[in-house]
């Protein structure tokens, strides 16, 4: 398991930073958020998620879930997302105080309940980690498709272009530029190419 190995290997580093690829197929968007979050926090914000739908029809045997079609892989990955960031933001800049003399862990008016019902997930909390000092952890993602393309605008701080040569990646970044200007939107600021 990639998350299981990202705690040992951020505890025998202190300076590399990390990531996991881990599917939203199976996962609900709590139990990623609270494994993820947990390791960034300890690491001390080094940890990273390539975020995948979940196409390997095996992993849907496995947790006897349906076989979505591509599209709707991602539009269920859509209300993932918005779940998850609500999660990394409902704990508010200052909202934990660990007094131990007054006994006060943190301030209730600074923290936001989730309440989260969708087509794909219901979620009612609060974030299940403290916060790293990013406030989350790095995103990745590898859309290669129109509606993978547009998903990663959306987003992904790094996107991965796993292309064989300089021409494929050229292609790459033309058809990305391309899906972004039909949608209207444009890479996030910061957007990284990884290669």
């Amino acid at each position: 398991d990639p998350v299981t190995l990202l705690g040992a290997v951020a505890g025998a580093t202190s300076h590399l930073g990390l990531a996991a690829t881990v599917s939203t197929g199976p996962h609900h968007p709590y139990s990623v958020v609270r494994q993820l979050s947990s390791l960034d926090y300890m690491s001390g914000g080094r940890v990273g998620w390539n975020i995948v739908t979940g196409h390997l029809r095996g992993e849907h045997r496995a947790y006897g879930l349906p076989e979505l079609p591509h599209d709707e892989r991602y539009d269920r990955a859509e209300e993932y997302m918005e779940i998850c960031n609500q999660l990394w933001d409902s704990v508010g800049e200052g909202a934990v105080i660990a007094d131990k003399q007054s006994g006060i862990f943190a301030d209730p008016a600074k923290i936001a309940k989730v309440s989260h019902q969708g087509k794909y997930f219901n979620c009612n909390t609060v974030a299940p980690a403290l916060p790293s000092p990013q406030g989350r952890p790095v995103l990745f993602q590898a859309g290669s498709s129109g509606r993978g393309q547009q998903f990663a605008m959306k987003h992904a701080d790094v996107v991965f272009a796993i292309q064989p040569n300089v021409a494929g990646m050229k292609k790459f970044m033309n058809d990305f530029h391309a899906s972004a200007a039909q949608c209207g939107r444009s890479p996030a600021p910061g957007v990284t190419f990884g290669i």
